[in-house]
């Protein structure tokens, strides 16, 4: 099985040109960490901060580590 740990910049930049539909044609388990999805959300983020609950809804959500804060 092959997993990727979706990393903010990347994940961003195929948000924006409309391609993050490729990562589950690559791989079977997309792991979105917390903290890369409130780095996505966050309104200091370039746009398209609107697209990315549809844009990863497929992808699995990983929790948060613990005693790891922002």
């Amino acid at each position: 099985m092959r997993v990727v740990v979706a990393d903010a910049t990347p994940l961003h930049y195929l948000i924006l040109i409309a391609a993050v539909q490729v990562l589950p044609r690559l791989f079977e388990k997309i792991h979105v960490p917390i903290e890369v999805r409130e780095e996505l959300s966050c309104p200091a983020t370039p746009p398209p901060r609107a697209n990315l609950d549809a844009a990863t809804s497929t992808m699995a959500r990983s929790p948060r580590r613990a005693g790891r804060g922002l």
